[in-house]
């Protein structure tokens, strides 16, 4: 059971935006259990306020995007299984928009030792959707000595940008694998530009799971984006304006008060133009400047949604892998975008 003394931390966060008669509401249905986190109360204007956690809308945010995972099989109406980039094998299920324009098939990122499949090597299914749920698999069923892992990922087909105008709040419900050697992960990546090429970065991980159980623990996930240049940020550098106590600077790890594994958690993002806020079971974890731009400053390409299932590397794999709790699976309850848009006269 969550302590009670870790609540208050999240309506601290609150306070300047937050009215009593809000305070006093948000209060009434709010609950210290993580297994049913409640979507945080953002500001919006010159007003914050508690929607129903029942029909949660964020203030001043509207739906744009959604899959709630309510059929038997993948959407892939609206989801890709593998990155844009090209130089895997052969995807096992063809389809000309994720394939575009020839490439779709890269089936790992860095170090991993995992390659991303629609069925392993067994016949089975990696993407499996069920009474609600998403469940993305890994198994060590791989056929070579270099990658003995298969394993799931999702790319959304939809593209998002924020504008001066406009901005986005991107979240997902979602319960992580306690197993050592797993690297879950939420993010945002460019897609290609009008000419097909593709650039790198900007990024931004609304929250990296890397499990290796002494540096990287059951209680911590990491957050931010990606800086390589003066494209992303006027320092070059990372330029944080708030985060918890809890958060490390250094290393972009949020530490919570009870296990974020094993269990439902609701991890977000608020994005706009110039920058992005972190929100980890509706606690404001950290802000930091970010302009969605390439290293020579010029804007980059809208961005797709992932959520992925890394095994192994240097992070994640440092303290060897658990074998005998695989299969491992990483669970999605839902995706959902909202957009709030600058009203014009």
């Amino acid at each position: 059971m969550r302590s009670i003394l870790a609540f208050p931390k999240r309506l601290h966060a609150l306070l300047p935006c937050i009215g009593a008669g809000v305070l006093a509401a948000y209060a009434a249905y709010a609950s210290p259990d993580p297994a049913r986190p409640h979507p945080p109360v953002l500001c919006g204007g010159d007003a914050c306020h508690a929607d129903d956690p029942g029909d949660f809308h964020p203030p001043g945010y509207t739906f744009v995007f959604a899959d709630e995972f309510a059929g038997s099989e993948l959407d892939r109406a609206r989801w890709c299984t593998r990155y844009l980039y090209g130089g895997g094998a052969k995807p096992q299920i063809i389809d000309a928009e994720c394939q575009y324009p020839g490439e779709g098939t890269a089936d790992h990122l860095n170090d991993e030792v995992q390659r991303y499949v629609d069925f392993n090597t067994r016949g089975e299914r990696m993407h499996v959707v069920s009474s609600g749920i998403l469940e993305l698999r890994a198994t060590k069923t791989g056929a070579s000595e270099e990658a003995p892992y298969e394993a799931a990922m999702i790319r959304s087909k939809q593209l998002f940008v924020p504008e001066q105008g406009a901005s986005y709040y991107v979240t997902a419900r979602v319960k992580l694998p306690n197993v050592r050697g797993t690297w879950p992960s939420l993010w945002l990546n460019s897609d290609r530009k009008p000419d097909g090429t593709t650039g790198w970065p900007p990024e931004i991980d609304i929250f990296e799971g890397a499990l290796n159980e002494q540096e990287d623990t059951e209680f911590m996930l990491r957050v931010g984006s990606q800086i390589r240049s003066k494209g992303q940020t006027e320092s070059g550098k990372k330029e944080v304006t708030f985060s918890v106590p809890s958060f490390n600077l250094r290393w972009n790890t949020y530490k919570s008060p009870y296990s974020l594994r094993d269990r439902w958690i609701e991890v977000a993002a608020e994005w706009t133009h110039r920058d992005v806020c972190y929100f980890i079971d509706g606690l404001k974890v950290m802000c930091e400047r970010y302009r969605w731009a390439y290293n020579d400053g010029q804007p980059a390409a809208p961005a797709h949604i992932l959520l992925n299932l890394a095994i192994g590397g240097s992070w994640a794999g440092r303290h060897g892998i658990a074998d005998e709790k695989f299969p491992a699976r990483l669970q999605v309850d839902y995706v959902r975008v909202y957009v709030k848009r600058k009203r014009t006269k």
